[in-house]
């Protein structure tokens, strides 16, 4: 309040509010007013909770993140302004309100999560991935925040690596070595692809013999295992102990090994190389293949031996 004045508007200021007038005739005053400059008034921002329900505006699904506290003139307009925030959308625009004169005016703005699609890949080794408890290389979508349980099945033959962020927006809590985790989304779209590492094989040298023969014999080994259960076998290398000069007797078709017919008694040093072929591991292992007189046993005459006469028979293995 500004006083009295002897006219609705403008005029002559005849007595304040608080003096005393005394009219020498009939007049007629007017009270004048003007609005205060410091009313009080709130903005409230409030952030959609994770598994909130967007649109339901309550404390049930919405956190209040800022209070602002602003005055201005008492009936006059403002606009407050929108606050932006990391992964949230505001839900309205910009609204223009009234300054209440007794400082109740309470503006509320509400802000959406965002989504982002999580994609997982299968890389080296990996037979499935889990995207979210669903077996599925396809991309899902995860607000903003959003807790979700990753998992990667390693196929046979293969042993864990890591999860390797392809493109995208890293989640927070991501741990690269961790097989079965939950990550949280980060603002952005993010693919991560499952990787695995080929096993070492377990393939050991061994030692096999045979009897000399003039035919093809054969001997078996023990094959490749710790990897994918398919392999293929060669030989890489075959010289006779103590020599370097390679030689051609021996041939190989799965876990057997074929002797020429006709090779020189010996110890042979046969390298055999085993791939994998799921994983492509590969490991060599020497064979040491002896072949050796077979015992003879004299078949004629009844074991008795005659001068002059030759008894011969190869043995079998």
């Amino acid at each position: 309040f500004i006083g009295w004045f002897d006219s609705q508007t403008g005029g002559n200021k005849i007595a304040d509010g608080n003096t005393d007038y005394t009219p020498t005739a009939d007049k007629t005053l007017w009270a004048h007013w003007i609005p205060n400059t410091d009313i009080p008034y709130k903005v409230q921002h409030w952030q959609l909770k994770v598994a909130g329900t967007e649109g339901t505006h309550n404390t049930t699904n919405y956190d209040l993140k800022d209070t602002e506290n602003l005055t201005g003139t008492a009936d006059s307009q403002v606009t407050p302004a929108l606050k932006t925030y990391t992964g949230f959308e505001a839900e309205q625009s910009a609204t223009q309100v009234t300054i209440l004169g007794d400082g109740s005016l309470v503006v509320n703005y509400y802000y959406k999560r965002s989504t982002y699609t999580l994609t997982l890949t299968k890389g080296t080794g990996i037979s499935a991935v889990s995207n979210g408890g669903t077996s599925t290389t396809s991309a899902k979508e995860y607000r903003y925040g959003q807790s979700v349980a990753i998992d990667s099945t390693v196929g046979t033959g293969y042993t864990w690596s890591k999860w390797t962020k392809v493109t995208g927006t890293t989640p927070s809590t991501f741990a690269q070595g961790t097989k079965s985790q939950t990550i949280v989304m980060g603002a952005g779209n993010v693919t991560l692809r499952a990787d695995a590492t080929a096993n070492a094989l377990t393939f050991n040298a061994q030692s096999k013999s045979s009897y000399y023969n003039t035919s093809a014999k054969t001997v078996s080994i023990t094959g490749a295992s710790n990897g994918t259960g398919s392999y293929t076998y060669s030989i890489t290398s075959q010289v006779l102990s103590g020599q370097t000069t390679e030689l051609t007797n021996f041939t190989i078709s799965g876990t057997t090994i074929t002797i020429a017919g006709s090779t020189p008694v010996g110890v042979y040093k046969v390298k055999v190389k085993a791939v994998d072929n799921g994983s492509a591991a590969e490991k060599e292992a020497e064979m040491t293949i002896t072949v050796r007189y077979p015992k003879l046993t004299l078949n004629g005459n009844n074991g008795t031996v005659t001068q002059g006469t030759v008894y011969t028979k190869y043995g079998t293995d």
